[in-house]
């Protein structure tokens, strides 16, 4: 993996801005930048009712990490990262666990190798040859304990609230007059810290909220929610790690995202903390400078796609240790 460096000399530019200005135009009189809504979250599951799916597809978004672990996903399962993730809240669905606040309370590293299908969470270590054994922490404790913050996160919280559910709080808050997409965002964003992420406009709660629009735009009945959440083309470019290199290459942004030659951030690290910080700021706010200034009618989407196409590379940084992406 090619470490990657970006211009530091301290002009960020506004020209550089400018040029993906014009190429981001440009791009947006062909038809790949026809607005493409993605297929709504519909899994093979039943739910009893919509709180019940919302509150699924929200604890499978708040453990969205990104791919930190992808490598160590694929040696334990064969399978992705995403796929685990979803594979985990769909057991715990499937075999009648209420992904309730009471239950998320109690939720742990066990309950991650459980459900999660992980056989590496913990390893066995020889401690005499050929006879006695004793179990470490794996490759995936670290995945397992961020699964197990996360998940007591919103169910404490959710408790604190009155709520039995994520589920019961998101569609509370849809009900409230004067909400938004946009006011959801920041309602989960401030309310959970499973969703609170400031660097990255509440990556998040930002993909979350866009899923239920696209979910509630298939039914005719839920047109109501359509309506609350109708500004959800004005949300935040999903800021992952994969933009934030598109950004660089592009020279959007100043900061140095990897020291040469390293090609991972290790978040529990202040100074890889302090460099990821910044670089995903810069990136947020590069994007929003270009919406700003494009003359023509265009969507986070759209510039988000734009970017991943002409500046991206499957070469981004492993960033781990972090429950933001």
């Amino acid at each position: 993996m090619a470490a990657v460096v970006v211009d530091t000399t301290g002009e960020s530019s506004d020209k550089e801005i400018l040029r993906v200005v014009d190429e981001f135009q440009a791009y947006l009189g062909t038809a790949d930048a026809e607005v493409k809504q993605d297929e709504p979250t519909r899994l093979p599951l039943a739910f009893k009712s919509l709180e019940q799916e919302i509150n699924f597809l929200g604890i499978v978004a708040a453990l969205d990490f990104g791919r930190g672990f992808e490598k160590e996903f694929v040696e334990d399962t064969g399978r992705g990262f995403d796929d685990t993730s979803k594979f985990g809240v769909m057991h715990m669905h499937i075999s009648g666990k209420e992904l309730d606040a009471d239950l998320l309370c109690t939720f742990n590293a066990f309950s991650v190798s459980e459900h999660f299908g992980l056989k590496s969470v913990q390893v066995e270590e020889e401690v005499v040859t050929g006879a006695c054994y004793k179990l470490v922490d794996g490759p995936l404790k670290p995945y397992a304990n961020l699964v197990e913050k996360v998940m007591q996160n919103i169910g404490k919280t959710t408790k604190s609230l009155g709520k039995t559910s994520l589920g019961t709080f998101i569609v509370s808050k849809l009900k409230s007059a004067g909400m938004t997409a946009q006011t959801l965002v920041n309602s989960l964003g401030s309310t959970y810290e499973a969703f609170h992420d400031t660097n990255g406009g509440n990556r998040k709660a930002v993909q979350l909220v866009r899923n239920l629009y696209n979910r509630f735009a298939q039914e005719p009945t839920l047109v109501d929610y359509v309506t609350v959440l109708s500004d959800v083309e004005s949300l935040p470019v999903n800021v992952d790690a994969a933009l934030v290199l598109a950004a660089s290459n592009a020279k959007l942004i100043k900061s140095e995202l990897i020291p040469v030659p390293r090609t991972e951030l290790d978040l529990l690290k202040s100074d890889d903390s302090s460099i990821e910080a910044k670089a995903r700021l810069e990136t947020l706010e590069a994007c929003k400078a270009i919406l700003a200034k494009v003359q023509s009618a265009a969507t986070s989407c759209q510039l988000d796609r734009f970017l991943r196409a002409r500046y991206g590379s499957n070469e981004h940084p492993r960033v781990i240790n972090t429950s933001n992406y």
